[in-house]
């Protein structure tokens, strides 16, 4: 008689505290699967770095100097990009010209150098960008440390 006062208080339990019972259970694999897990990352859609709001999708920096990069727009209206540099040390690769990149557009540029870098080689690079938005010139600078292909 006593085990089924026992069964019968559990069963009381859980069926007046279920919901909590529940909570409990769902936070418990929330931390488990973002926060133990390690799964907590910068989202993938972000760009690998910016330059005054203005992404820089993708850019790879060869051994022989030449860099090439994905400049992307996502403001409202176009932007004219007149110029672009990487400085690595003593060797600096550019592009001069002058390109209108429209809203949402992205455009792929090659900027020229004539150095040696060693492929491996884990550098920082000092990237600098002239552009005009709204008729207003802009100059953002960003140094990133990258790693230079062959």
């Amino acid at each position: 008689m006593v085990k089924m006062r026992k069964a019968q208080a559990a069963l009381e339990y859980l069926m007046n505290y279920w919901w909590a019972l529940l909570i409990i259970i769902i936070i418990g694999v929330v931390v488990w699967r973002f926060l133990l897990s390690g799964v907590v990352s910068p989202p993938s859609w972000r760009p690998p770095f910016e330059l005054e709001g203005i992404p820089i999708t993708s850019y790879s920096i060869r051994s022989n100097g030449t860099v090439y990069l994905v400049v992307e727009n996502r403001r409202e209206d176009s932007v004219t990009i007149g110029y672009l540099e990487v400085a690595i040390g003593d060797c600096t690769s550019n592009w001069t010209g002058s390109l209108t990149i429209p809203s949402q557009g992205s455009q792929n540029f090659t900027l020229t150098g004539n150095c040696a870098l060693t492929p491996g080689a884990t550098v920082t690079a000092n990237f600098t960008m002239e552009y005009i938005f709204k008729e207003v010139p802009h100059r953002p600078f960003e140094s990133i440390t990258v790693k230079v292909e062959a």
